[in-house]
């Protein structure tokens, strides 16, 4: 018995079906094996917690991280704004002089240090010193 030549593209489309099926089907006998053997894993307690504290390990890990990043670019924003604030002291200097934790209360301090500044700085202080056309300030009585 002959087979026409028109059924022959079918008969070679259902003999290759055959094996994508078989492929198939091993690959899902494959996929069913690994699985079970990872789920039976969970019955055992110690590598069940391990597991468990790998993962609550790499949360943990990622939370700290990002939470390092926040900090970071905050504390980056805060340096900018505050070496905007200082920066009306450069004239006194004070801004290079504090240590930068007490960089934050420089602004407070400016008007105080511009007066001083403006009075005739250090030089009143000193003794036997006198500022130009006043007695006050000089660190003698009047």
């Amino acid at each position: 018995m002959a087979i026409p030549l028109e059924a022959y593209p079918l008969v070679i489309g259902g003999i290759l079906l055959v094996f994508i099926d078989v492929f198939v089907l091993l690959n899902i006998a494959k996929f069913r094996l690994r699985f079970e053997s990872f789920v039976n894993a969970f019955n055992d307690t110690e590598k069940r917690e391990g597991l468990f504290k790998e993962i609550a390990h790499g949360v943990m890990r990622a939370a700290g991280e990002r939470a390092g990043a926040v900090k970071g670019a905050a504390s980056r924003q805060s340096e900018a704004l505050l070496s905007q604030d200082v920066s009306g002291l450069a004239i006194s200097g004070l801004a290079s002089f504090l240590p930068k934790k007490y960089q934050a209360f420089a602004p407070l301090l400016a008007p105080y240090i511009q007066q001083f500044m403006e009075r005739g700085g250090i030089q009143n202080l000193l003794p036997g010193s006198q500022a130009a056309g006043s007695g006050q300030g000089s660190g003698q009585p009047p």
